[in-house]
């Protein structure tokens, strides 16, 4: 159960870092992080409901972050969107995932 949670705990935490002023690698790094772990996570919760509003936000969350065809947004842009998808990210582990279950 653990280990499912760390597809998310994962890429928040480095989304909450990367506003820091980090080496270029480390963005095309957290491109991939995302695009594996939080499209697995995605998965999943297609999987386990369908096309609902977690299900989408994830979706979209990964095609902003993919590392194949990048969109290329300015530095202030991309931090609110680390932070939000940070925030997504704990939020899904929160509400649907139980996180407040972990033992």
């Amino acid at each position: 159960m653990l280990a499912e949670r760390m597809f998310s705990i994962v890429p928040a935490a480095m989304l909450v870092v990367a506003p820091a002023p980090w080496p270029y690698v480390y963005y095309v790094l957290l491109r991939w992080v995302v695009l594996i772990c939080v499209g697995t996570v995605a998965f999943q919760s297609f999987q386990r409901r369908g096309w609902h509003g977690w299900t989408i936000a994830l979706v979209l969350f990964v095609v902003v972050f993919n590392p194949v065809v990048p969109f290329h947004f300015d530095r202030a842009i991309w931090s609110v969107l680390n932070v939000s998808g940070s925030a997504l990210l704990i939020a899904h582990l929160w509400f649907e995932r139980g996180w407040r279950a972990v033992k």
